[in-house]
């Protein structure tokens, strides 16, 4: 990226330009610093309009060229330039989450519109949801299959062949959900999707700014694919992730055909084959207590379906 390309279209002088990763760059001015970011997908400048339309101002959007658009082109490159903020390192994490699932309901339902049932992303919804569940009861199966071949069992295998019931009723939870979707699909007369977020990353989170940043995987989608997050360890092993789901809710109630689709995935084990006795054994206690979280929960949104 040439300087003067930047310095033109922006109407700017540049007394730095540094290269912080293969697609960032740090911009120096008198007055100000910024960032230039590439984007690879091609139809951002899309989200980025319908986000000013909308007048939804906490998703961090980029400044406008001269020309009034949001990308700028460097050859087959996209580009866009963003007011630069430091990192609220100091601020606590459940602060960032009040206000970012408050956010993500504002986002999720502003911008929701409707879509025909007989489009082609609800089947493949389904398609896609079936071949997660299939996959993980196959990977599942297999390492069982394996073990009681074995007249020898490692620690890690004996671990994970006592806790394989409880992987296996969450596999049979999810196709009931499944199953539930696909009749939730037929009846509904409010099929829609709405703008999506999909970038999770406490970085992200600025509450003092106000502001919401990286929107590289912000699509039209499903709502439920913002939600997934407050099921990680990192979220929901040392608060209650119920809470902010109850303040999402009062912001945006999701539809019938939405919640079943988030118990699906909801019920779909994390557990993988991990190298090492103590990483497999530490993946499987990971895999229970994410089980054990979505139980608890699945509780509270199951009460919210009429």
């Amino acid at each position: 990226m040439k300087k003067e390309l930047v310095e033109e279209n922006y109407n700017i002088s540049i007394d730095a330009m540094v290269k912080i990763t293969s697609k960032t760059y740090k911009i120096f001015t008198s007055d100000e610093t910024f960032l230039l970011k590439m984007h690879d997908d091609e139809y951002i400048e899309n989200i980025f309009v319908r986000l000013n339309m909308l007048q939804i101002d906490v998703f961090h959007l980029p400044i406008l060229t001269v020309n009034g658009n949001y990308i700028l082109y460097d050859e087959d490159k996209r580009y866009a330039l963003y007011h630069y903020y430091d990192d609220e390192t100091i601020l606590n994490k459940d602060i960032r989450l009040h206000f970012y699932i408050k956010s993500l309901a504002e986002l999720h339902s502003q911008s929701v519109f409707p879509v025909n049932v007989n489009d082609g992303y609800f089947t493949d919804k389904l398609d896609f949801l079936q071949k997660q569940i299939d996959d993980k009861e196959n990977e599942l199966k297999l390492r069982i299959k394996r073990i009681e071949r074995e007249e020898y069992h490692t620690p890690e295998d004996w671990y994970f062949y006592n806790n394989y019931q409880h992987f296996n009723l969450a596999l049979n939870q999810a196709k009931k959900y499944l199953d539930q979707l696909d009749e939730a699909y037929k009846t509904s007369t409010d099929l829609h999707l709405s703008l999506v977020y999909q970038n999770f990353d406490y970085r992200h989170i600025l509450v003092k700014a106000q502001k919401i940043l990286s929107l590289d995987k912000m699509a039209f989608g499903s709502p439920v694919n913002d939600l997934l997050f407050l099921f990680s360890d990192d979220i929901s092993y040392k608060i209650d992730a119920t809470v902010f789901l109850k303040e999402y809710f009062a912001i945006y109630q999701m539809t019938t055909y939405e919640l079943y689709e988030l118990l699906t995935l909801m019920f779909i084990p994390i557990k993988t084959n991990t190298i090492g006795i103590k990483e497999d054994i530490n993946d499987t206690s990971k895999a229970l207590r994410f089980l054990n979280r979505v139980e608890k929960m699945a509780k509270f949104i199951s009460s919210t379906i009429s």
